[in-house]
Formats: C-alpha cells, structure tokens, sequence
C-alpha cells in the first residue's frame, strides 16, 4: 500500500521490550500528526 502523506510529523514513538536472550521480534510503533493524505490510484502517478 502507498500513501502520500503532506505535513506529517510524529507525535508518539514505541518500541517494544527487546531480549536478545528470545527469539521475539522488537516492533517498533510511530504515530503521526499529518494534514492530509492521498491513495495514488496507480504506480504511474509516483512516475515508477
């Protein structure tokens, strides 16, 4: 999925505890503030 995303900032950041001693994934969360965004309709209109 692609999303344009105009004046985007980041309000939150997460990540989750990290065990190098298990075999978990650490995942890493971030939460933006944005004015608006956009789902292109095709990979064309990027210009790929």
């Amino acid at each position: 999925m692609i999303w344009n995303v105009v004046g985007a900032y980041p309000v939150r950041w997460e990540v989750s505890e990290f065990n190098a001693e298990e075999s978990k994934l650490a995942v890493e969360t971030i939460e933006l503030k944005y004015r608006y965004f956009t789902i292109p309709t095709s990979l064309a209109s990027l210009g790929l």
